[in-house]
């Protein structure tokens, strides 16, 4: 856009100057006509130029705004003068007097031209010092009087009858001239590495051909002949005027008017050394008298000149090099203030903001009182002192590393991901609902469905969350940190893996204080039951053993569920008594069908790991099979990758177990911890892949991958593999090739209460009679 105004500008110049020469020549034999002509094209010309400046001075926002106001007000006083001529000509049908008002708005104008440049020096921030600057003019004054009174007033005046007040305006048009050029070229020397060169280097065009014009006028008007031969100049009023405005049009709002004054080289002496220089040639030239003193005198003041001049190069290039070490400095120390702010703000290893930054954008969210709703999201992160323990520092740090990696992306662009610490993170997000803030919530805990591999091992962690929200929560830092905090404890609670609001805390806090309440009953109130679950044998689809899943009917609450009660039972210590209960059912149901005539089978039984730990342990299993009169290998424990955290202990626990006739299973397998690293330390029978796994690996390749590579292992450690949650006949058929032995889901059965076992195994063993029968000779 600027591009174009610029060549409209010039088109208008060049058309403006064009019509002006040619107006000349049409007029040049009729003098009035000429004259106002001509006093019209500056006019228009002051017009413009004004029109084009003031614009620059409304639309301009920074520093140098009065610097174009003033050169408006200097074009301004022009058009004022060419108005004065042309009521002289039109109105009062005469020529202009000499001197008059007009005059003096000329006269103005250039003053304020004087003003606009030292307006425009003192804000380029150069350091060359505004006195020096000032100092310079006044010496480029001194030579411009005595050239002036020299070749271009004196001869005119030496004879003449004059007033003082004609010779001082004539000797002020060249002055002023000389020193408004003069400065624009002082200015363009100093300003030669910003963008103002463009615009000093029009100021001073403009201002070398108003001296050309007005330099021709006073001659020609002395002399009378401006008529005759100076009409010819008039056009370079007309176009200085031009190039001043289009000066205002060559800078855009956008544009930085900062000058680069650390690398700039002053040549700004190179004109007030060249004046004076002039000066002393034309003292020896014209003045042929002089007497020993006198040339002892200026070959004195042109030493002192020249050393001045060597004194001011010295200075120059040391305050260069100073200059260039200052830079060099500043640079160094920006450096270290940046990464010192780092080392403040942002945590070394993940790359993250730490607390400070949440801190500050919390107390600037409040000290502005916004009202917008903000989330707190509070992340621990479940099982990963294990990594530290089992795996060591390094491998927690690369854990921790991708686990904000995805974490941030699970969030929005504009959302805050910050490490508290340890294993411990903190995201804001601003301007959100409800709604939105679950989805987000949602998207991190499903991030963290596939495994971190670290040391070639595969990993699982979940996140525990909880969400805090201003200001509906709190409406202060501390405690909107503290409610978050407490929410993600309450996730941990209920079983992480899983998101918590702190605002829905108290209705959690009643519903599990009703379900702990409950529990401490349930089994005497005869509240709880066993289910049963088939496994099937995947090639003979024979029932080679059961799974007993408890189940809790509340009377109020209903069916709960064990991933809801189970961590409230282990909180409670209730787990060993509920334990007890359940491997003392499963077993005696399982003695009751084998003296009822059936097949023995294998019953398998659930485990916390609060049990697994306890001491009495192995000694209560013995018990119970005493007391039930179940052989021991009718029954099989089932331990998850939770029990594996104490690798010792568990290998204990498994041998004694072991000794005493058990088989022992691994259940939910890849959905926990360290698994590849302890499972061939361990006398495990039975691996059973999770269900997750089984869903849909028949549809999907990596998943199907996956699944292969855990029978592969399987079968390399000598497991048994039983999958669970198999639903279609296409998933037996894979899984069979890729030598899974078991299998558990929807398709064989759900799970069924204890008189629905007995119907199964009467039709499925009355089926398997018919089918020997008919197979017989």
């Amino acid at each position: 856009m600027l591009k174009s105004i610029q060549q409209r500008c010039l088109l208008i110049i060049g058309l403006h100057t064009f019509l002006y020469y040619l107006y000349l020549y049409l007029t040049k034999d009729n003098e009035k006509i000429l004259l106002v002509g001509s006093d019209v094209f500056v006019l228009v010309a002051a017009l413009l130029s004004f029109v084009w400046l003031y614009k620059r001075f409304l639309k301009t926002n920074d520093r140098f705004k009065y610097f174009w106001l003033v050169l408006s007000i200097g074009t301004g006083c022009s058009v004022i003068a060419q108005v004065i001529c042309l009521y002289y000509r039109l109105f009062l049908n005469t020529y202009l007097p000499y001197p008059s008002l007009a005059d003096a708005a000329w006269l103005l104008q250039s003053f304020l031209f004087v003003v606009a440049l030292v307006i425009k020096k003192r804000l380029l921030e150069s350091y060359y010092p505004v006195t020096r600057f000032l100092f310079n003019i006044l010496i480029i004054i001194t030579v411009a009087v005595t050239l002036s009174w020299k070749y271009l007033i004196g001869p005119g005046f030496s004879s003449s009858t004059d007033s003082i007040l004609t010779i001082v305006v004539s000797m002020s048009y060249p002055i002023l001239n000389l020193v408004v050029l003069s400065a624009s070229i002082s200015l363009y020397f100093i300003a030669q590495h910003s963008i103002n060169k463009t615009v000093l280097s029009l100021l001073t065009i403009s201002f070398f051909a108003q001296i050309v014009a007005d330099s021709v006028y006073i001659f020609t008007f002395m002399d009378s002949i401006i008529v005759d031969h100076g009409i010819w100049v008039m056009p370079l009023w007309s176009l200085s005027l031009f190039l001043i405005g289009f000066a205002g049009n060559q800078v855009s709002q956008s544009q930085s008017l900062k000058s680069n004054q650390l690398h700039m080289i002053d040549r700004s002496n190179l004109v007030t050394n060249i004046s004076i220089v002039i000066l002393f040639i034309l003292v020896i030239t014209f003045n042929p008298t002089m007497t020993e003193i006198d040339v002892g005198f200026l070959v004195t003041f042109f030493l002192l000149f020249i050393k001045q001049i060597i004194t001011l190069s010295e200075n120059e290039k040391l305050s260069l090099g100073l200059e260039q070490k200052i830079t060099e400095r500043t640079a160094e120390l920006h450096t270290t203030l940046e990464r010192m702010e780092r080392m403040a703000n942002f945590d070394p290893l993940t790359k993250l903001p730490n607390r400070n930054v949440i801190i500050n954008f919390l107390e600037d969210k409040f000290r502005k009182q916004e009202q917008e709703k903000l989330a707190v999201m509070f992340i621990d992160l479940d099982h990963f002192k294990t990594v530290n323990d089992t795996m060591g520092h390094e491998a927690g740090d690369f854990l921790l590393v991708d686990v904000s990696k995805r974490l941030t992306n699970s969030v929005r662009t504009n959302d805050i991901v910050a490490r508290q610490g340890g294993d411990e993170f903190i995201i804001l997000v601003d301007n959100v609902d409800y709604e939105e803030t679950k989805r987000i919530a949602e998207r991190i805990v499903d991030s963290f469905d596939s495994p971190f591999l670290l040391r070639g091992n595969e990993f699982y962690t979940t996140p525990s969350i909880g969400i805090s929200i201003y200001p509906d929560d709190a409406t202060n830092k501390d405690d909107l940190i503290k409610a978050a905090d407490n929410a993600m404890y309450q996730s941990k609670e209920i079983g992480k893996n899983t998101y918590q609001f702190y605002g829905d805390i108290s209705t959690t806090l009643s519903r599990q204080l009703a379900i702990e309440s409950g529990l401490r009953y349930a089994l005497e109130n005869h509240q709880m039951h066993l289910e049963f679950q088939p496994q099937i044998d995947l090639k003979t689809r024979n029932i080679v053993g059961i799974e007993a899943l408890l189940r809790w009917e509340h009377p109020l609450l209903g069916n709960i569920t064990p991933e809801e009660f189970i961590p409230i039972a282990e909180n409670t210590g209730l787990i060993y008594k509920i334990g007890k209960w359940v491997l003392r059912t499963a077993c005696a149901h399982n003695k009751a069908w084998q003296l009822n005539g059936y097949p023995p089978i294998t019953i398998a039984v659930n485990l916390s790991p609060l049990q697994f730990k306890d001491p009495n342990f192995v000694s209560d299993v013995d018990n119970i099979l005493l007391e039930t009169e179940l052989a021991p290998q009718y029954l099989e424990l089932e331990i998850t990758e939770r029990h594996m955290q104490n690798i010792d202990l568990s290998r204990q626990v498994i041998t004694t177990l072991k000794d005493l006739g058990v088989s022992i299973s691994i259940d939910d397998f890849g959905t926990g911890y360290s698994s590849l690293s302890v499972l061939h330390q361990l006398p495990i029978d039975r691996m059973k892949i999770d269900q997750a796994f089984i869903n849909d690996f028949h549809k999907n390749e990596k998943t199907s991958g996956l699944v292969k590579t855990i029978t592969e292992m399987g079968r390399n450690l000598n497991f048994e593999l039983v999958a669970e949650g198999i639903e279609s006949e296409e998933q037996v058929t894979i899984l069979k090739e890729y030598g899974c032995h078991i299998g558990q889901g929807y398709l064989f059965s759900y799970p069924l209460k204890l008189n629905q076992v007995e119907q199964l195994f009467n039709k499925y063993y009355s089926l398997q009679e018919k089918h020997r029968e008919s197979s017989s000779p």
